[in-house]
């Protein structure tokens, strides 16, 4: 059964002499539409109209709504007449909310509870997609019972308020970022190529180098990882190094080759991420799917923060999972000199 929300509870007062104050046509008129399936004997839904006390407030809400939304009795059974159904529910409505004053007039009433520091802080992080500290902007909270978060804790005054305005502007602030235009920075695989092979160290056969140029080629305007290197597992396609916070969003053209039309995960991160700093995995950002043989563009926006240990000046760089390892650099030799070229 649904519940509108009463204010009303019973006072205790009436529970003792419940059935005797209901008015005898009313009585008549559960008896006759809800004691079939609610009375003792029968108590479906456990519940039974004939005993049930009337202090027990939430189950007459229950009723009452029932009643209203023509939910009670079922279509299928025979049915009160309208200026039944409205007697009924008015009078159960009328006395639960004299009780309910009743109680508000003896107990008083629930004192209203602002949120406090902490939670004012999430929620405005929540709004606006930021990370940046709030909550030292606001007057602490006083503790109840050794919780900030009771309402007869949490005063409020004229200082409440400007610093209220305060942590906003901040809010909004960290979420617009500095007045800047937005630009757009293009990078090809051809410029990384060359990056990781200038010409001097084209006759170089270092292992560090074999394992480099041996886990990655260029395919005409693509460049192409085939393989996990022993020196650097995590041989990447940069985008760039955000230099200021604010809002990116990074686009790459991305397919999977000889993958027997599967997809290839694609992991962008962060690099360089200190382990103590790693918390929830912050160096990841996203895993999205570049799809066999077709290419196709990949994006996904961050949100880059003041935090120097996570998001500002870190790179943010891509590069294929599940892709295999390397060879031993003996047997990769062996490979260049048959002119085999990695699959």
């Amino acid at each position: 059964m649904k519940a509108l929300r009463f204010i009303a509870l019973l006072s205790a007062t009436i529970a003792a002499a419940a059935h005797a104050q209901i008015p005898p046509a009313l009585r008549t008129t559960l008896e006759t539409y809800c004691f079939d399936c609610h009375d003792d004997a029968t108590r479906k839904a456990k519940l039974s109209l004939e005993s049930l006390p009337m202090d027990a407030a939430a189950m007459w809400t229950r009723v009452h709504d029932k009643l209203v939304e023509h939910e009670m009795p079922p279509a299928n059974k025979p049915q009160p007449t309208l200026a039944q159904r409205r007697e009924l529910t008015e009078w159960l409505r009328t006395n639960l909310h004299a009780s309910s004053l009743q109680e508000q007039q003896r107990e008083g009433r629930v004192l209203l509870r602002r949120m406090n520091r902490t939670e004012h802080e999430h929620t405005l992080q929540d709004l606006f997609g930021i990370t940046t500290g709030l909550k030292e902007l606001l007057p602490e909270d006083a503790t109840v019972a050794g919780f900030d978060n009771i309402s007869a804790g949490l005063g409020i005054s004229a200082a409440h308020l400007v610093r209220y305005q305060q942590t906003a502007d901040k809010a909004i602030a960290a979420a617009l970022g500095p007045p800047t235009r937005s630009s757009r920075e293009r990078t090809t695989a051809a410029e990384h190529w060359a990056a990781w092979h200038p010409k001097d160290r084209e006759d170089q056969l270092r292992s560090a180098d074999l394992h480099q140029r041996y886990s990655a080629r260029m395919d005409g305007a693509a460049l192409v990882f085939h393989q996990q290197t022993e020196s650097n597992q995590y041989l990447e396609m940069e985008f760039g190094q955000p230099s200021r916070p604010g809002r990116y969003r990074l686009r790459a053209r991305v397919s999977a080759k000889n993958t027997n039309g599967k997809p290839l995960p694609v992991l962008i991160f962060r690099v360089g991420i200190p382990r103590e700093f790693n918390v929830n995995n912050a160096r990841v950002i996203a895993v999205r799917d570049a799809p066999a043989d077709t290419p196709a563009i990949i994006e996904e926006d961050i949100i880059v923060t003041d935090d120097p240990h996570l998001s500002l000046e870190k790179r943010i760089a891509l590069k294929g999972w599940s892709l295999p390892g390397q060879k031993h650099p003996d047997e990769i030799r062996k490979d260049i000199a048959a002119d085999k070229t990695p699959d």
